[in-house]
């Protein structure tokens, strides 16, 4: 029987932090999302400073289930997600890459598919977001986009898809935008947006502190 599998290949970027409750569920969703219509894909978790068992679990888990790479990346001290996503965008060698800010998966594991073909279609930057916006959250985007002189507006997601070419523009211009969200919108090339029913985990105000940083 023909292998209608994609044949670009896939990266996908984890961010680990203290997620042992929640990371064999998230990778065996993932994965057999990525092993249903890609040929070949790569998986880079990015542990964060761990101080519990999320990288042995995951470890064990791959030991036994999986099949394609994966790439464990440890950051020395904890950096914050945006440095330590940075960190596994710098290892990743996809075509396309997925990242994972975070382990919820308050979707449809569909979602990641859909995710793909949007971006076939003709954008460089799909954004996964849910319907339901956090009042906070909505109100620091509303300031945020009033200001980042964008045409694409930012809002709560939940995961992204990258072009190879979008990841290698935002390298461009990143020094001056450490926001990966505002420098994927400022990048010039096409974004689209995909809704699911639902709402995001809640961010730390970290994340918003870069966001800001990125408007200076």
């Amino acid at each position: 029987m023909a292998d209608n599998r994609e044949t670009n290949f896939i990266s996908a970027v984890v961010y680990l932090q203290d997620d042992a409750g929640k990371v064999v569920p998230f990778f065996a969703q993932l994965c057999a999302q990525l092993e249903a219509h890609f040929e070949n894909y790569e998986l880079i978790a990015v542990n964060d400073g761990c101080a519990d068992d999320t990288v042995k679990l995951l470890r064990e888990w791959a030991g036994e289930s999986l099949q394609k790479p994966l790439t464990i990346l440890n950051m020395s001290l904890r950096q914050g997600l945006e440095t330590a996503m940075n960190a596994g965008l710098d290892a990743a060698i996809g075509d396309f890459v997925y990242e994972f800010d975070s382990l919820e998966m308050q979707y449809d594991a569909d979602l990641v598919w859909q995710a793909y073909q949007k971006a076939l279609s003709g954008f460089d930057v799909v954004t996964a977001c849910p319907d339901r916006q956090k009042l906070l959250s909505r109100a620091f985007y509303r300031l945020f986009n009033a200001f980042s002189g964008s045409p694409y507006r930012l809002e709560t997601d939940v995961f992204r898809l990258v072009s190879r070419r979008a990841v290698n523009r935002v390298y461009a211009i990143s020094n001056q935008l450490p926001y990966r969200k505002a420098a994927y919108a400022a990048s010039g090339l096409a974004c689209a947006t995909l809704r699911f029913h639902g709402s995001a985990p809640s961010r730390g105000d970290a994340r918003f502190d870069k966001a800001m940083d990125s408007l200076a």
